[in-house]
């Protein structure tokens, strides 16, 4: 009978060790980021939150965004400033490691300020923003440094509407 205790003892806790080691090296399931990016007269800030989902060979991401960004109109009829709220879906690459690549594609919907126009009033013409409203394709490319198990989130890459950007965050 003591054999038989000492067996189960030992297989028990050989299955709950090696079950706290499988949740060490996991990435946390929430993410909020904040980045600046820019693109040679394009610069801009934003924020997002994923939502990470593990599979076997990484984790699949659902993210929300809010892009702003402002343009130097130096050419003609560029944009003054730039909003762009998203949804998208992507992939982050290994398991249990610190350094990750990471995918994204989604889609977005914005408005920019264009060219003011001009309207009679009772005062006098008046000049008003014109507002053009679009929907695009979002997606970024880039580097991550994330430790399992701990807060920070380190981010870098290309994509649009973010173009070249860095960004910090925090993993819970």
């Amino acid at each position: 009978m003591r054999v038989v205790f000492i067996f189960l003892l030992m297989v028990n806790i050989s299955i709950a060790q090696q079950k706290e080691m499988s949740e060490q090296r996991t990435l946390g399931k929430n993410n909020i980021n904040v980045y600046g990016g820019w693109f040679v007269l394009i610069y801009g800030v934003g924020g997002n939150y994923q939502r990470l989902i593990k599979k076997d060979s990484g984790y699949y991401t659902l993210s929300a965004s809010v892009n702003l960004g402002r343009s130097n109109a130096i050419f003609g009829n560029s944009f003054d400033e730039i909003s762009v709220i998203s949804i998208s879906n992507g992939f982050i690459s290994g398991i249990g490691k610190r350094n990750h690549f990471e995918a994204n594609v989604g889609l977005g919907f914005g408005y920019y300020n264009s060219e003011p126009y001009e309207t009679g009033g009772f005062f006098g013409p008046t000049s008003l923003p014109h507002i053009e409203r679009f929907v695009i394709p979002v997606f970024s490319l880039g580097y991550r440094y994330q430790v399992p198990n701990e807060g920070f989130i380190f981010r870098t890459g290309a994509g649009f509407p973010e173009f070249l950007y860095i960004g910090i965050g925090v993993s819970f």
